[in-house]
């Protein structure tokens, strides 16, 4: 996608990095799932869950992203091609999850939150 050939580091690095960025999803559910049992047998349920988990579990999710992608960013400042591309693939693949995280987990939650629950 960005002029790189997918080799071996790239490879590795790539499935190290889902691997960090699937943790926003893992923690995002599961709060998801307590927020939902709060609230489960009053009436608007699911907009009681959308607001409360958008703002401590958001947030902290949020902050995390833009601590570990900063964190990495630095490398693009490298003078070797490997760290450059350690650090763009590191801190894009992590935003694009995160993103991902918060819009589209929710919006597929509200159509099939009757067979998560």
């Amino acid at each position: 996608l960005v002029g790189k050939d997918y080799d071996m580091p790239v490879a590795v690095l790539s499935s190290l990095t889902l691997g960090l960025a699937i943790d926003f999803a893992i923690h995002f559910l599961s709060r998801i799932r307590i927020a939902y049992y709060t609230h489960h047998l009053s009436e608007n349920a699911w907009e009681k869950t959308v607001a409360e988990i958008f703002q401590e579990p958001a947030r902290a999710i949020s902050r995390n992203i833009v601590v570990i992608a900063c964190g990495f960013l630095p490398l693009l400042a490298a003078p070797l091609v490997p760290y450059q591309t350690v650090g763009f693939l590191l801190a894009s693949i992590l935003v694009f999850s995160g993103v991902a995280t918060l819009v589209i987990i929710p919006a597929l939650m509200r159509y099939v939150n009757r067979w998560f629950f």
